[in-house]
C-alpha cells in the first residue's frame, strides 16, 4: 500500500502544481480536488494496515491518525462534492501535528475546502509524519 500512497501523493502534488498555474480553470480545480480525495483515502488505507483508530485522541500520533481519517471521510462519501463528515464528536476538535494546526470543531456537515486544512500539502505532511512514527510503512 505504501507504494500506492507515494504514487497518490505525487499525483496530488502534480495536480495542484497544474491548478496553481491555471487557477481560473474550474475543471482543473475539480480534478485536483478529486486527486486530493484519492490521496486522502489512500493515506488512510496505508494507516489502516498497521494502526487502528484510537478510542481517544490525545497524543500527537493519535491526532495525526484521526486528522488523516477525518480528511479521508470527506471524499469517501462523495468524491465530487466532499463534505465534512464528523459524526463522532471526538473528531470535531482542534488538531496540532508537528506545527500544523487544523480546527475542525465546527466543520461537520459543511462543504470541504482545502483552506480548512491549510492546503493540499497537509497530506504530504501527515504521510511523512506517520511514516517517521512507524504508523505507515515506507515505500518498497
Amino acid at each position: 500500500m505504501s507504494g500506492y500512497l507515494e504514487h497518490a501523493l505525487q499525483e496530488c502534488d502534480q495536480a495542484f502544481a497544474v491548478l496553481v498555474a491555471d487557477a481560473e480553470n474550474m475543471a482543473l480545480s475539480k480534478h485536483a480536488l478529486i486527486v486530493f480525495g484519492v490521496a486522502a483515502i489512500t493515506l488512510d488505507a496505508a494507516r489502516a494496515e498497521t494502526t487502528k483508530l484510537s478510542a481517544a485522541i490525545e497524543s500527537e500520533v493519535e491526532q495525526a491518525v484521526a486528522l488523516a481519517y477525518a480528511i479521508r471521510c470527506c471524499p469517501a462519501h462523495d468524491i465530487s462534492e466532499p463534505v465534512w463528515d464528523l459524526r463522532k464528536a471526538k473528531y470535531r476538535r482542534k488538531y496540532a501535528v508537528q506545527g500544523w494546526s487544523v480546527d475542525l470543531a465546527d466543520r461537520d456537515g459543511s462543504p470541504f475546502a482545502l483552506e480548512h486544512v491549510g492546503g493540499a500539502a497537509i497530506l504530504r505532511h501527515l504521510a511523512t509524519y506517520l511514516r517517521d512514527q512507524g504508523v505507515i510503512k515506507p515505500p518498497a
